[in-house]
């Protein structure tokens, strides 16, 4: 009996796994070259959505953007940690999945989006 409980344990997890084990979700890199122009041509409501994320990402304080994004345009998983790319201009990354398609963007901050801070 035991070798028999042993095979449906076995059986279940095969199952389980098979059930997770569907398509991997789509990624994409929104700053590869073509990578817009590809959406747009692809899957045109999607690439308004990403459009207007982008547009309006910098709008937002840090803290909301997740919220908007998931509220607006039924997002998940979204990625908008306050960490800064050293470079010039300074960076920030956003990962945002819309459906099954995974997007991440780099987002180029400007002036406007910095604030003098006494420090402590």
């Amino acid at each position: 009996m035991k070798h028999c409980s042993v095979s449906a344990l076995a059986l279940a997890c095969c199952v389980a796994a098979a059930a997770t084990c569907g398509a991997a979700p789509r990624e994409v890199d929104l700053n590869a070259p073509g990578a817009l122009e590809a959406l747009q041509r692809q899957d045109p409501a999607a690439y308004a959505k990403v459009q207007a994320i982008l547009a309006g990402v910098l709008k937002h304080q840090d803290q909301e953007v997740p919220h908007w994004i998931q509220t607006a345009y039924d997002g998940h998983d979204v990625a908008y940690r306050p960490f800064l790319l050293v470079t010039f201009p300074a960076k920030r990354r956003l990962g945002f999945t819309l459906g099954d398609t995974r997007y991440d963007a780099t987002i180029v901050l400007d002036a406007s989006q910095f604030r003098a801070v006494p420090a402590n």
